[in-house]
C-alpha cells in the first residue's frame, strides 16, 4: 500500500512538473524552435534592406531557425517600429532600420509617433551610416561656412530634404548662424542626389548615397552630420567640430518588442553579435563602403537615448526662435494686441477732447454720437479679426473682417465699402511681403 501511494505521488509530481514546462514562456534552451521574422523599416533594394537580408542569413546558421524577412517601410521606420511594438515579447519578432526611427521621429513627429526610446528592446547595431551634407562639385560651396556666408549675403541657398527630421539640421543651423536657406522637401535619398546633381538644390542632406558620387568626383561633402568624422570623408569636420550642437547617429540596429524574457534577449545578443562579425556581413558592410561598427544592447540604447535628447534641444531652440519672430510687436501674434491699444489710444483722445469741448474750448473735437458707436463697433470688429487670424488663420480673420464692416454700411457707407475692400490686401502686404512675417 505503502509502495503504490509513492509511485502515485512520483507519477503526480511528473505529470505537474510537464503540466507547468507546457505553460511557461521557452526558455533559451528551448529558443528558437520556429522560423524568426525579421521586419525591415525600408523598401527593397535600400542599404537597410541588403544589410538586413545579410544579416538574416547568417543570423539563420547562428541559431538554426529560419529569419524569414518582411519589408514594411513608411515613415522613415515608424511603421514598422509600431508594428514591432505591439508583437508579442518571444523572440519571434525582430524589427531592424535606422536609429531615427526610434530617437527622431518621436521628437519630430510627437502627434503621429506613438512610442518613446524606451518602448522597444534594442539588441544590437549592424554599422553606421555616413549622413553628410553635400553639395554638387560643380558649385562655389567648397565648405559649410561659404554656404553660411552666401546666406549672409542675402542668395537664400536652397537645402534638399527627404524628410521632418532631416529638416531639423538646415533649421538648427540657420538659427544659430542667424541666416536663412529654403527648403524643399523630396521622396529618398536617391532623388536629393538628382536634385542636387540636377541643380534645382545649392546642398542638401544625404544618409550614404553621396558616397559613389564624391568617389566620381560629382559631389563634395562640406560637414559630416555623424558625431563622428566620416569614414568616406576624414578631412571633412562634423557639425559639432563647426560649433553646431547637433548631428544624425544614424545606426542601422535590430530591436525587439518591449518586456523580452532576459534569457531570450540573451541568446538573440549572443548570436547576433556572431551573425554581424560574420564574414558575410563584413563583406557587405565594406561594399557598401560604411564602417564595422557593432554596439551591444546597452551601448545601443544609451546612444538612442542620447541623440533623442540631443535633437530634442535642438527642437527646442528652433521652436523658440519661431516664437521669438512670431511674437514681435509687428507680428500677426501681437497684432490683437497692437489693435486694442490703438483703439483705446482714440478713445482716450476724443475723451479728452469732449472734456475740453465742455468746458468752453472752441477748438475742441466734438463727435456726434453715431460716430462715437461707429468708432467703437469699428474697433472692435478689427480686434475680433484678429483674434481669428491669430487663433484660425489668416482668410477666416479676414473674413470676419470683411463681414463686420459690411454690416456697418447703414452707418458709413463709403468707409465701410473702402475699408472691406483694402482690409485683407493690406494685411497681406504688411506681414508677408513687407516684414516677412508668414501669415497664420
Amino acid at each position: 500500500m505503502g509502495k503504490n501511494c509513492a509511485i502515485n505521488l512520483v507519477g503526480m509530481l511528473a505529470v505537474t512538473a510537464a503540466l507547468l514546462a507546457c505553460g511557461r514562456p521557452a526558455a533559451a534552451a528551448d529558443y528558437p524552435t520556429k522560423a524568426i521574422n525579421l521586419y525591415i523599416g525600408s523598401a527593397p533594394a535600400g542599404s537597410t534592406d541588403v544589410l538586413g537580408r545579410v544579416l538574416a542569413q547568417s543570423l539563420e546558421e547562428v541559431l538554426g531557425q529560419p529569419v524569414v524577412v518582411h519589408n514594411t517601410p513608411g515613415a522613415g521606420g515608424a511603421v514598422m517600429a509600431t508594428l514591432l511594438m505591439t508583437s508579442a515579447p518571444d523572440g519571434y519578432s525582430l524589427g531592424m532600420t535606422i536609429s531615427h526611427a526610434y530617437s527622431g521621429n518621436p521628437v519630430v513627429t510627437p502627434t503621429v509617433t506613438r512610442y518613446a526610446v524606451g518602448d522597444f528592446t534594442h539588441l544590437a547595431s549592424v554599422s553606421k551610416g555616413q549622413c553628410a551634407l553635400v553639395t554638387h562639385s560643380e558649385t562655389a560651396y567648397r565648405t559649410l561656412s561659404d554656404v553660411i556666408d552666401a546666406a549672409k549675403r542675402g542668395e537664400q541657398p536652397i537645402f534638399a530634404s527627404q524628410s521632418p527630421l532631416t529638416r531639423i539640421v538646415p533649421d538648427y543651423i540657420a538659427e544659430v548662424a542667424d541666416v536663412t536657406f529654403r527648403v524643399i522637401t523630396v521622396q529618398g535619398g536617391g532623388e536629393i542626389m538628382q536634385t542636387i546633381l540636377g541643380g534645382h538644390a545649392d546642398f542638401g542632406f544625404s544618409g550614404g548615397p553621396h558616397i559613389d558620387h564624391v568617389a566620381a568626383g560629382q559631389m563634395r561633402v562640406l560637414a559630416s552630420v555623424e558625431d563622428v568624422r566620416l569614414a568616406t570623408s576624414p578631412e571633412v569636420p562634423t557639425l559639432k567640430e563647426l560649433g553646431y550642437d547637433i548631428s544624425a547617429c544614424s545606426l542601422f540596429l535590430v530591436s525587439a518588442p518591449p518586456k523580452l524574457p532576459a534569457d531570450i534577449k540573451q541568446t538573440l545578443s549572443t548570436a547576433l553579435e556572431q551573425a554581424i562579425r560574420s564574414p558575410a556581413m563584413k563583406s557587405i558592410i565594406r561594399n557598401l563602403k560604411y564602417p564595422e561598427y557593432y554596439l551591444g544592447p546597452d551601448e545601443v540604447t544609451q546612444v538612442l537615448k542620447d541623440e533623442a535628447d540631443m535633437l530634442a534641444r535642438a527642437v527646442a531652440r528652433i521652436d523658440q526662435a519661431a516664437s521669438r519672430r512670431q511674437s514681435g510687436p509687428l507680428s500677426p501674434d501681437f497684432m490683437p494686441y497692437v489693435a486694442a491699444a490703438l483703439g483705446a489710444g482714440a478713445l482716450a483722445l476724443m475723451f479728452v477732447a469732449r472734456i475740453r469741448r465742455s468746458n468752453g474750448d472752441e477748438e475742441a473735437v466734438s463727435l456726434p454720437k453715431q460716430s462715437w458707436l461707429f468708432i467703437c463697433t469699428a474697433g472692435l470688429v478689427m480686434g475680433v479679426a484678429f483674434v481669428l487670424m491669430d487663433r484660425f488663420g489668416y482668410l477666416l480673420g479676414a473674413a470676419a473682417g470683411v463681414a463686420g464692416f459690411m454690416a456697418l454700411a447703414r452707418a458709413k457707407l463709403k468707409v465701410v465699402i473702402g475699408t472691406a475692400i483694402s482690409f485683407p490686401i493690406v494685411l497681406w502686404l504688411l506681414f508677408d511681403r513687407l516684414l516677412g512675417f508668414p501669415l497664420p
